[in-house]
């Protein structure tokens, strides 16, 4: 909501997971409705009940985000704080100077919704599976105690105390998403014919890498934890080299600061945390300090 500027309200698009009584007509789901799409794209062999479903929850969501456009206009998204939504923001003028002319009105909201919605199938549906598969392994291990147990024997009152935080916590995130990586498998078409390793590729050839095989092989003989330890899950480092792979994801900083901050914001909870017997699941008790409603 405060990167693209959805609403938040439940118009046209409602934030929630997936819901098992949800029905056509209804506004479709943030993030739930991404999953599906997501899997679609990025699975080598997703099958037909992934294909069917995918497609369909794909369509509910350009349908929904293309009212969202039309009514959002050439101003583009705040988020529901009313503040600018920074990415929301750069598809929009991004379209607009695409699609200038008064004629070129439906070209311009079709290439915007299609565009939010391709930057979201990218970013929630890995964001949320990296989070879920690290989150597990740390409960499953102890390091989610462990970790919870060093954060609150940080001064709370020391300046530094975010960074230490995010120190304490980025190098066992790393492990864990090598370890769990979410996609583990991708597809790409091979652009020319070459050879990659001892296998020849012909171009047109789907070439499947298996990121979880790299991102294991790395842990298992390095131990892992360093920067460029998880840079496969995101398809390898955006940073500019002549060697920088063309799919590398321009999302890196985004992922990892969005995940780091609620893992954080999870480890650092004043109450009292206990496991329960459901899987990804916390007990909380202790006193909660009331709700800043959010002005409408």
């Amino acid at each position: 909501e405060e990167w693209f500027g959805l609403p938040g309200t439940g118009r046209h698009l409602m934030p929630g997971g997936w819901r098992w009584d949800w029905a056509d007509g209804s506004a479709p789901l943030y993030p739930g409705h991404f999953t599906a799409p997501s899997r679609y794209l990025f699975q080598p062999a997703p099958g037909p009940s992934a294909e069917r479903i995918g497609q369909h929850h794909g369509q509910v969501l350009l349908a929904a985000m293309r009212a969202f456009v039309a009514e959002a206009g050439t101003a583009g998204p705040e988020s529901p704080t009313g503040r600018p939504a920074p990415i929301g923001a750069a598809i929009f003028a991004a379209g607009t100077d695409l699609f200038s002319r008064a004629d070129q009105a439906d070209a311009r909201e079709r290439w915007i919704a299609s565009t939010m919605i391709g930057v979201m199938v990218g970013f929630l549906p890995s964001v949320d599976g990296n989070l879920r598969a690290s989150l597990n392994e740390w409960l499953k291990d102890g390091t989610f105690w462990r970790l919870r147990a060093a954060v609150r024997a940080l001064p709370a009152a020391a300046p530094d105390r975010d960074s230490r935080i995010r120190a304490l916590m980025r190098p066992e995130l790393v492990r864990a998403m090598q370890l769990r990586p979410a996609p583990e498998t991708v597809w790409r078409i091979a652009a020319k014919d070459h050879r990659l390793g001892p296998v020849d590729i012909r171009r047109g050839e789907t070439v499947v890498p298996a990121i979880v095989s790299a991102t294991q092989q790395d842990l298992a003989e390095t131990g892992g934890g360093r920067y460029d330890s998880v840079m496969p899950v995101f398809g390898g480092a955006r940073d500019g080299s002549p060697h920088q792979p063309v799919h590398a994801c321009p999302g890196y900083a985004c992922g990892m600061g969005a995940l780091l901050g609620m893992v954080a914001a999870l480890l650092d909870r004043p109450e009292t945390l206990r496991p329960t017997p459901a899987p990804l699941s916390l007990a909380l008790s202790g006193a909660v300090p009331k709700a800043t409603p959010i002005a409408a």
